[in-house]
């Protein structure tokens, strides 16, 4: 038979522990967190994203300028395959062209896809590309002077651009030549030009 404790026997139960606010908000904190897909601490964000660079809106009206004017230079520049290939035209048994005509029509629409590149992105680089591209045609040009007015009729690349078989004479052709290689050389001059003083400008931002 079991025996009566008296109460006044019976020893109290221990104190309970008191836990600090802030360590038991912490604790919660972390074990709730998990329960409830939350994410406490934001992780530091290492980069940040960087938007594109938009064009100077000071340089569009000269961008657009620069583009015109390639396009008009590669009209120009063309001129003399277009009247060989009109007047081909008109003949009763068309013969075949002449293979200058072909590279000169294949120098042509380059430059226009060019143009309208330099269009679509006005920005300093790609007025350097231009630029490149016009010294690259002045440069031909001058190769093709040099070469009709030192070289002979046999010469080799004259022979295999057919500029022999021609009718317009060796000193006409020469001149056209120079009056391209002075268009290209002053679009060259001044594209350059405007693309390092942009340049310049966008560095000392």
């Amino acid at each position: 038979m079991p025996l009566d404790t008296p109460s006044h026997l019976t020893p109290p139960p221990p104190p309970a522990r008191k836990t600090p606010q802030g360590a038991g908000a912490s604790r919660n904190r972390v074990t709730q967190g998990p329960e409830l897909g939350i994410q406490t601490q934001q992780p530091q964000q290492r980069w940040r994203p960087r938007h594109g660079l938009e064009p100077d809106s000071q340089h569009r009206g000269t961008v657009a300028g620069f583009a015109i004017g390639l396009l008009v230079l590669s009209a120009i520049e063309v001129i003399p395959a277009v009247v060989t290939i009109y007047q081909n035209s008109q003949l009763d048994e068309p013969v075949s062209l002449h293979h200058w005509v072909y590279l000169l029509l294949m120098v042509g629409i380059l430059q226009s896809a060019y143009a309208l590149y330099l269009w679509q992105l006005p920005d300093f680089s790609s007025l350097w590309v231009v630029s490149l591209l016009a010294l690259a045609v002045a440069t031909l040009h001058a190769f093709l002077l040099a070469i009709r007015i030192l070289a002979d009729e046999n010469h080799s690349i004259i022979a295999r651009l057919q500029l022999n078989l021609e009718t317009l004479s060796p000193g006409k052709q020469a001149g056209w030549c120079l009056i391209i290689l002075i268009l290209f050389g002053t679009y060259c001059y001044f594209a350059g030009r405007t693309a390092l003083k942009w340049q310049l400008r966008f560095q000392k931002r």
